[in-house]
Order: structure tokens, then C-alpha cells, then sequence
């Protein structure tokens, strides 16, 4: 039976495996096709992210270049200075037009900024100024050459002496600049003849095939350096006369190939010889270790500039017809009388950087799905393991069913349950089994015990007889004090009814008393007011007769005043009647002061009467007030010793009412204690009537375990033990 579980066991776990196998394909299949579904899309997404943002960044960069060429020289053209130019170019570059009037000097000097500007800002090496006509076999040269940067102006160049010829030092030529000039005024005359254009951004621009250029500054050597590293192109913008509109010559910029394949590279210069390699220590310039994807190219001229480290980038570029996705083309928005097309050569690491997150993605999404597929075969080999073990457990329950079949058939509590093999079944098989052996140990000791039951039962008959009678003895005691504690209550209550209201009256009585103190008290605080007012009244009668003495002793002042004046009034008229007509005048005046101070005392006299009449009002009331003041205080005397007695009537009362309530609480609790044991009596009455019930039952449960006793007897004697 073990062999064949377990070849079960390895049935089921391979079926599992296979189906997780196929299950695994189906996923598998399903997430190739899903990623290379999710590649050509994120494929496409980052080609055109490398023409929206690598490529059109270049582009603007590069529009910004020509732009400045373009401007810079249109500006040049169109000074007025230039466009009056006449005659022709100069014999041979010993000429200065400047001197011969030809050009002003200040015209030389704006000349001389924009070439700066030009030099500085955007790759320019040489601007010329190419009249019709020019012949340099003939050894003529442009009206004007600019090359060499001059910060001031007025500086004049110092003549080092005749130069030492050196063998490896290449010479500036400009036959293949000097050649084309020509062929390009042409070019220009035959499309431009006149000044016809709306705007000035109209005037058009005209580029050169690659030629060598007089710019020797990576060519210094013949033995150490390359010529091609001198070679350039010429873009011109025409000049016209500026009364005629007549096409007069060209503005001509010198650019070299080298100076833009190092904006390709996002450098300021190559890095080519030994004197560059010193500059850039100098400078902190150093080439990026990895090649320009980039490429300019003017198909027409066959203009191709790179980055010469970029071998396969030149081969594309020489066919970018057939590069396919590996060159992505935008035209350059530039006057140009040829379209530049600037590529982006889109390299395998390129892409593989590009698409490097839904790689790591695909491959996330792929360790996912394993670890998934893996929890998941796990579990299944977990429910198969558990299905085999279930089975092995159901197997071992039905011999345990089968036993316990057994037992219940036969009565037979000798049969055990056989053992089984290691399972969670085991422990219920031990479990049983222990259940049987006491059972079986239990029964034996039932029978024992079932005899003395027997004689117990026959001595609890007897005692239950005994019990009946003592709870009907009892019973009828507690039934008679049950009786007088319910008259005692009664008292009780009634005594209690009337404590209450002997408190109710004498807690009236407190609270009148109580009321009554707090009107006397009331009392007292008024007649207080009253005795303090009185008080200042008195003091203020008593201030009022001290003003009315200063004011009578001011007017007995003033009275005195009056009889001077009158007195030297009279002396005053006597004088005046001595001094006869002279004194007549000051005789009137006398006797107007004599009769004023006659008014004065009349006056005074009468305000005296009025102040003694005053001082003496004044003295009969302070005289009241003092007596009046005398009784409030005997009266507040008397109202605070009423207000003690009310008190002590009060303190009497409340002492009353505690007493009150301390019986009434003393007589609530006695009803309450005498209730208590009133209820404990009645309840001793009826636990004796359950006595007495209790031993009629026990008597007959007695009788019911004899029975029963022998019932258990006969049907355990039916078990094999």
C-alpha cells in the first residue's frame, strides 16, 4: 500500500509538471511577440526622438553659424561706403584703398569690428571684397582683405624684417579662392543682375565647392601636418551699386572644413598637431573619446564635413541614399544658393542606449513571469504532496471508523485500533485507543462502586425521613416571629412618620429664624448709612459755620473799610471847600466816595444780620444733629443685640433639627434593620418549607438510584470488559 501512494504520488507531480511546462510556452511565446511588438514601437519612438531632440539641436546650432556668416556679411554689403565703390580691384596688396580714397576710413574700421565679430563667433578665416574683373594671374588682388584680428584700430603693424625662408613651411596661396571669385560673380549676374529684392533678408548667398584656402593655421608644416587640414569653402553675399542697383562684386567669407567639423564635435578646435595639442592643455580642451554621430553635407558642391574618426559615417554619407534607417536627414534653414542636409548617423549602441529601458523592462517583465511560473509550480507540487497525504490520512480514518463499527456492534471494549504508518491519523488512533482502555477501566470501576451505591441510597432514605420532620418544627417557628416583626414594623413606621414631621416644623422654624437674621443684618447695614451720613452731615454743618465766621469777619473788614473811606471823604470835602472854585470838582468826587461808602456799610451792616441769622440756624442744627447722631447709635445698639438673639435662636433651632434627624435616620434605620430580619425570618420560614420539599425528593431520588443502580448493573453486565 506505501509503494502504491507513492507511485501515486509520482504520477500526479509529473502531471503538474507538464502542465506547467506547457503553461510556461504559451507565456513565453506570448511575451516574444509582445516585445518585439514593444521594440519596433520604442524603436520608432527613439529614432524620431533622435531627429526631434539630437538632431534638430544640431541643426540650430549649426542655422546660428550660417546665419551669423550670412548676416554679418550682408551687413558689409550693404554699407554705403561699399555699395559706392568704384573702379577695380587692387594691382597687387601693397595698395591701400584707404589711402587713395577709395574707402573711408572709418568704413575700414566697421569692416575691421564685423570680421572680428566673424572671427570670433563663427569659423571665419578671411572676408574679401571681389570687385568684377579680377585677374590674379595679372597679380591683382580683391579690393580688400581681412584676416588678422585687431582690437585697436589705430595700431600699426610692426614689420618684423625680411622673414627667413623655411623649407617646411607651406606658403598661403589663394590661386583656387582668387580662381573661383570669377566663376562665382558669374553665377550671381546671371540669376542677380539688379537690386530687386522686397527685403533685405531676400539678398541671397552663394557657396563654393571645397578648395584650398590661405588659413594655415593647421598647416603649418608640410612634413607634420595635412594640406587638406587647410581647406575650406567661400560664401558670398553680392554687392550693388548703390545709385545704379547694378551688381558691382561680392562680399566673400573664408570658412575652413576644419572649423565645423569641430562644431560637430562640440569643441573649439581639432586637435591635430603638436602646436594644437599645447593650446588645448592650455585651454582645458580635450576631444570627446567617442565619434560625432553628425555629418554636413552639400550634396550639389560636394560638401561632406564629419568627423574624419568616423570611417563608416564617411562611407554613408557618400551614398545617404542607401543608408536607410542608419542616417536621419534634416535641411538646414540657411540663404544658400544649394540646400545643406545635416545626418545623424543612428548607431547600433545609439539604439541600444535608446531602447536600453524596454529592455530592462522585457527582462523584468521576463524574471517576473519565472518567479510567478515558479510559485506557482510550487504550489502545485504543494497540493499534489497534500492530496497524497490527505489520502493516506482518509485511509487510516476508516480503520478507525471501521473499529469504532466494531466496538459499537459487539459491545466489545477489548478491540483496539491497529497502528499505521507515520500520519497525522496516528495521533487520532493513539487517541482512541487510550479512550477504549479507559472506558473500559471506567466501567470496571463503575460496577465496584454500583454495590455501595446500594447501601448508600438505603442510608439516605432514612436521613431524608429525619430532615422532613426538623424543617416542619422549624417552619412553623419562623412563621410566628415572621408575624411579630411585621407588628414591630408597623410601630416603627408610624414613630418614623411622626420624627419627620417634628423635623419638617422645627426646619420652618430654622428657616424663619434664619430669615429674620438676614433682615436685622439688613437693618444694621442701613442704619449704618444712616449714622455715617448723619455724621457727615454734622461735618458739614460744622465747615458751613466755620465759612459763615470767616465770611463775618471779612464784611467787619469791609464795614471798617466804609467808615475810613467815609471819614476821608468828609476830610476830603472839608479840603475842597477850603480850596474854594479850584477845589469844587474834587469836592463832587468826595462826596460820591462818602456816599459810596455810606452804601458799602448799609450793605455790610445787612450782611451781617444775615450771617448771624445763618451762624445761629447753623448752631441749632449741629446742635439737632448731634442728638440725632447720639440716637442712631443707641438704635444700631439695639438692632445688633436683637440680631445676636436671633442668632442664638437660630444656632438653638438648627441644633434642634440635627437632633431631628439624627432620630428620624436612627428610626429609619432600625425600620430598615427590623425589615431585614423580618425578610431573613420569612426567608428562614421558606427554606425550611424547601427543606422539608428537598427531603421528601431526596427520599424519593433515593429510591430512583436504587433502581437506577440496578438499571447500570444489567446493561454494563451486556459489555465485554
Amino acid at each position: 500500500m506505501f509503494t502504491k501512494g507513492r507511485n501515486d504520488l509520482y504520477v500526479r507531480a509529473g502531471l503538474a509538471t507538464l502542465c506547467m511546462l506547457a503553461v510556461s510556452a504559451a507565456i513565453y511565446g506570448y511575451l516574444m511577440r509582445d516585445e518585439a511588438e514593444r521594440e519596433a514601437q520604442a524603436r520608432q519612438v527613439a529614432v524620431q526622438d533622435l531627429k526631434d531632440r539630437v538632431l534638430a539641436g544640431k541643426a540650430i546650432q549649426l542655422e546660428a553659424t550660417f546665419n551669423a556668416m550670412y548676416q554679418n556679411a550682408r551687413t558689409i554689403s550693404l554699407l554705403p561706403s561699399i555699395r559706392g565703390i568704384s573702379g577695380g580691384n587692387r594691382h597687387n596688396d601693397k595698395e591701400d584703398v584707404v589711402a587713395q580714397g577709395r574707402m573711408s576710413a572709418d568704413s575700414f574700421k566697421t569692416v575691421q569690428q564685423i570680421y572680428n565679430n566673424l572671427a570670433g563667433s563663427a569659423h571665419v578665416s578671411e572676408v574679401y571684397a571681389v570687385l568684377p574683373g579680377l585677374d590674379y594671374k595679372k597679380g591683382e588682388v580683391p579690393f580688400f582683405m581681412f584676416d588678422t584680428l585687431i582690437v585697436d584700430n589705430n595700431a600699426k603693424s610692426e614689420d618684423s624684417g625680411p622673414e627667413v625662408k623655411n623649407p617646411d613651411k607651406p606658403e598661403e596661396l589663394e590661386d583656387e579662392e582668387y580662381t573661383y571669385f570669377p566663376k562665382q560673380l558669374d553665377s550671381i549676374r546671371a540669376a542677380h543682375p539688379t537690386f530687386d529684392f522686397h527685403a533685405i533678408d531676400d539678398i541671397p548667398a552663394y557657396f563654393s565647392p571645397v578648395m584650398r584656402t590661405c588659413d594655415n593655421t593647421q598647416y603649418y608644416s608640410k612634413k607634420a601636418c595635412s594640406v587638406l587640414d587647410a581647406n575650406g569653402f567661400i560664401y558670398s553675399i553680392p554687392i550693388y551699386r548703390g545709385d545704379s542697383k547694378v551688381l558691382n562684386g561680392l562680399i566673400a567669407v573664408i570658412s575652413r572644413t576644419n572649423a565645423f567639423e569641430a562644431e560637430l564635435l562640440d569643441v573649439p578646435y581639432l586637435i591635430l598637431t603638436d602646436k594644437d595639442r599645447e593650446s588645448a592643455h592650455k585651454d582645458g580642451v580635450t576631444m570627446p573619446p567617442g565619434v560625432s554621430p553628425f555629418g554636413l553635407v552639400n550634396e550639389a558642391h560636394g560638401i561632406r564635413i564629419f568627423d574624419r574618426r568616423n570611417k563608416a559615417l564617411g562611407k554613408l554619407l557618400a551614398q545617404p541614399d542607401n543608408a536607410g534607417e542608419q542616417l536621419l536627414a534634416r535641411p538646414l534653414k540657411i540663404h544658400s544658393d544649394t540646400p545643406w542636409v545635416l545626418y545623424l548617423h543612428v548607431t547600433p549602441v545609439m539604439l541600444a542606449q535608446a531602447l536600453t529601458p524596454v529592455v530592462s523592462a522585457y527582462h523584468s517583465r521576463l524574471v517576473t513571469v519565472f518567479c510567478v511560473l515558479l510559485l506557482l509550480y510550487l504550489l502545485a507540487l504543494l497540493f499534489v504532496y497534500r492530496q497524497h497525504r490527505n489520502h493516506v490520512e482518509m485511509r487510516a480514518l476508516r480503520g478507525v471508523e471501521s473499529t469504532i463499527l466494531r466496538v459499537a456492534s459487539e459491545h466489545d471494549f477489548s478491540t483496539r485500533v491497529p497502528a499505521a504508518a507515520q500520519s497525522k491519523a496516528q495521533r487520532t488512533i493513539v487517541a482512541f485507543n487510550t479512550l477504549l482502555e479507559g472506558l473500559q477501566s471506567s466501567l470496571r470501576e463503575v460496577l465496584q462502586n454500583l454495590s455501595e451505591m446500594d447501601g448508600a441510597s438505603g442510608h439516605l432514605q432514612t436521613s431524608s425521613a429525619s430532615m422532613k420532620s426538623a424543617a416542619q418544627d422549624g417552619s412553623r417557628a419562623a412563621a410566628h416571629m415572621h408575624q411579630e416583626l411585621e407588628l414591630i414594623v408597623a410601630n416603627l413606621a408610624v414613630l418614623n412618620e411622626r420624627t419627620r414631621a417634628a423635623a419638617e416644623l422645627t426646619r420652618k422654624s430654622f428657616e424663619i429664624s434664619e430669615n429674620n437674621d438676614q433682615i436685622i443684618h439688613l437693618a444694621v447695614e442701613e442704619i449704618g448709612t444712616i449714622a455715617s451720613s448723619v455724621s457727615a452731615a454734622a461735618g458739614k454743618i460744622t465747615e458751613l459755620q466755620a465759612s459763615t465766621d470767616a465770611i463775618s469777619r471779612v464784611v467787619g473788614v469791609i464795614d471798617e473799610l466804609a467808615k475810613q473811606t467815609n471819614l476821608l471823604a468828609l476830610n476830603a470835602a472839608i479840603e475842597a471847600a477850603r480850596a474854594g472854585e479850584a477845589g469844587r470838582g474834587f469836592a463832587v468826587v468826595a462826596d460820591e466816595v462818602r456816599k459810596l461808602a455810606d452804601r458799602t456799610t448799609q450793605s455790610t451792616d445787612e450782611i451781617e444780620q444775615i450771617i448771624r441769622q445763618i451762624q445761629q440756624n447753623t448752631h441749632e442744627v449741629s446742635d439737632t444733629m448731634g442728638t440725632v447722631e447720639g440716637q442712631v447709635q443707641s438704635g444700631v445698639e439695639h438692632v445688633n443685640r436683637t440680631g445676636d438673639a436671633v442668632a442664638q435662636i437660630k444656632t438653638s433651632a438648627g441644633e434642634v433639627l440635627a437632633l431631628v434627624g439624627e432620630i428620624s435616620r436612627a428610626l429609619e434605620e432600625q425600620n430598615a434593620h427590623t425589615g431585614e430580619v423580618a425578610q431573613e425570618v420569612a426567608r428562614v420560614a421558606s427554606q425550611a418549607t424547601q427543606t422539608e420539599q428537598a427531603a421528601l425528593h431526596t427520599a424519593q431520588d433515593a429510591d430512583q438510584v436504587t433502581a437506577l443502580s440496578a438499571a447500570m448493573a444489567r446493561a454494563i453486565g451486556q459489555f465485554k470488559l
